[in-house]
């Protein structure tokens, strides 16, 4: 059975991995692709599947400005975001500063780098990424965190509900809904 999660596995890397080639050649040429590391369990999430893409491409990573760069980042280029949260902070206007300031930065850091290909992994910084990405052109990729097996994230369900990612991911084949594009390739972590 092991053997078989890891096939599996190996195919949905394969899947991404072909869409991020596919994507990359429509007429991007040599631009980066950008991941976000989130903080805690999204970063290793980040690290499974950045370890099983292909490294002949140029990465650049963002992370939360209150997070601890891994180690694993330093190979490549680090962009730093001011760190905001959907759930933790209780005044709506500092969570509404929090998310515009993020959004105005990931704005100007997409802007600057012109990626090809933005992947985002379950965090709430998704959201300004995949805003700044959709502004300015990129392709993007969600892949929604491996513990959310009953239902999608906050974050899942705002970048379903408004279409902010070109190929969106789940982990278990319960999230999968072709109306909503929500897709089940197989375990991608």
């Amino acid at each position: 059975m092991a053997s078989e999660e890891r096939v599996e596995s190996r195919l949905v890397i394969r899947c991404i991995s072909t869409t991020m080639y596919v994507l990359m050649s429509q007429s991007f040429g040599a631009r980066p692709v950008l991941l976000l590391v989130g903080g805690g369990g999204f970063a290793w999430e980040a690290k499974s599947l950045w370890l099983n893409l292909p490294h002949s491409v140029c990465w650049a990573f963002v992370i939360p400005d209150d997070s601890v760069t891994p180690e694993w980042t330093e190979v490549e280029f680090v962009h730093k975001l001011p760190a905001f949260s959907l759930r933790s902070e209780k005044s709506v206007f500092v969570r509404l500063w929090r998310s515009m300031n993020c959004l105005l930065k990931a704005l100007a850091l997409v802007n600057r780098m012109r990626p090809g290909l933005v992947i985002c992994i379950g965090s709430a910084m998704a959201l300004p990424v995949l805003l700044a990405a959709r502004a300015f052109g990129a392709q993007s990729v969600f892949v929604e965190s491996i513990t959310r097996t009953n239902e999608l994230s906050r974050t899942g369900q705002v970048v379903a509900r408004f279409g902010l990612a070109d190929l969106f991911l789940v982990q278990w084949p319960e999230l999968a809904d072709e109306r909503r594009k929500i897709r089940f390739e197989g375990t991608v972590l």
